[in-house]
């Protein structure tokens, strides 16, 4: 997945456009195309709480993609954090969801290199609702590691 995107600090919350491409290889590349999405992000604080939202246009199913979270960052230390985090998200017309999508649970340890770029490992579960959930999609665990860098 490649992902880019610029936010605007609007003061009470940071807000902006955001285009993720899906490039799909080996078994996955038969059944689906490479994906193109666009929308718009946004970002808010309140105390110790992050909050963030989206919406999104996936031009293979012609649908809508739209989620919400919230998170915490915990400080270990100057450069290391621990992150809990929680997300639900809504699909209409997204590859056959018309209805609540997923809730997705995750823990990540973001660990700042320099002062504009990130290493985070993170492991999050995938839990299916509605739409997905009847057509019988499983709850998933998975894990990885993002890299990400500020100009």
């Amino acid at each position: 997945d490649l992902y880019g995107s610029v936010m605007f600090d609007l003061g009470f919350m940071k807000i902006g456009p955001k285009y993720t491409y899906y490039l799909y290889e080996g078994d996955g590349s038969t059944a689906l195309d490479n994906i193109n999405e666009v929308g718009l992000a946004l970002s808010a604080s309140a105390g110790p709480l992050d909050f963030s939202g989206g919406a999104y246009y996936d031009d293979v199913t012609d649908g809508f993609y739209f989620e919400t979270g919230v998170s915490s960052t915990i400080a270990i230390t100057d450069s290391i954090s621990l992150v809990p985090a929680a997300l639900v998200s809504f699909g209409d017309s997204y590859y056959g969801v018309s209805s609540f999508n997923h809730v997705k649970i995750g823990l990540s340890l973001p660990i700042a290199l320099t002062k504009t770029a990130t290493l985070t490992p993170y492991i999050a579960g995938n839990f299916p609702l509605g739409d997905l959930d009847d057509a019988g999609e499983d709850s998933r665990v998975y894990g990885g590691v993002a890299l990400s860098v500020t100009f």
